[in-house]
């Protein structure tokens, strides 16, 4: 399993004004898993992303998704290029949450 020290998983609001953070923490690590929810409507968008700045305003554009009101990004310290392992990641979430 990929989830070994170096796996980090960053947490905030899923509103606009958080997304100069999202691109000033993210702006050389890359790829990432995330995970867009609300847990009161118990829905949830997994997915993974070489450019989360851009995949996250792809994403407020999206009505449906803009209703949801946390981000998860899931990122590997040391390894900026972990494409595998995040994609594995991926899968089993997505695997874990159907």
């Amino acid at each position: 399993m990929i989830f070994k020290q170096e796996t980090q998983i960053l947490k905030c609001t899923f509103e606009k004004e958080h997304f100069s953070k999202v691109k000033a923490a993210f702006k050389d690590r890359w790829p990432v898993v995330y995970i867009i929810e609300d847990d009161e409507k118990g829905q949830a968008y997994i997915g993974e992303s070489t450019n989360i700045c851009t995949r996250i305003c792809d994403h407020w554009n999206n009505t449906e998704r803009r209703a949801l009101k946390n981000i998860y990004i899931i990122f590997n310290l040391k390894s900026a290029s972990n494409l595998n392992g995040n994609l594995n990641c991926s899968k089993e979430l997505e695997h874990y949450a159907s």
